[in-house]
């Protein structure tokens, strides 16, 4: 969710006409494992460090629920620092959300809940 706040678009996509589960699945893992396009989030190095780290694909290595909480990255929100760059694209975000099709709002909401 933190890299499309920031880069306005999913960062691991597979296009839809692939018929086989298991490419689809294969395909999905191999751009997990490469990683997003990281010059395309608008954003602090703080943030594009802790995106980073939740997108990591080894899912052991990645920060737990709290430790996310206690993020650095969170206290610059709560003392609103963010960078004009950060305050764009979370605009952007924002607007752009009724152009997501019920599945991506669904599923955003749903990761977002379970924080």
């Amino acid at each position: 969710v933190m890299f499309e706040l920031f880069a306005n678009r999913l960062p691991f996509e597979v296009r839809a006409g692939q018929i086989n589960l298991a490419k689809t699945q294969e395909r999905w893992l191999e751009l997990h494992r490469k990683g997003p396009d990281w010059k395309l989030m608008e954003c602090s190095p703080r943030a594009l460090a802790f995106c980073k780290q939740l997108l990591t694909f080894k899912e052991t290595a990645r920060p737990a629920a709290m430790e996310c909480l206690r993020n650095p990255w969170f206290s610059i929100c709560d003392d609103n620092e963010l960078t004009p760059k950060e305050v764009e694209s979370l605009c952007q975000a924002v607007l752009t959300w009724r152009d997501r099709n019920p599945m991506q709002r669904a599923l955003c909401l749903k990761m977002a809940a379970g924080c």
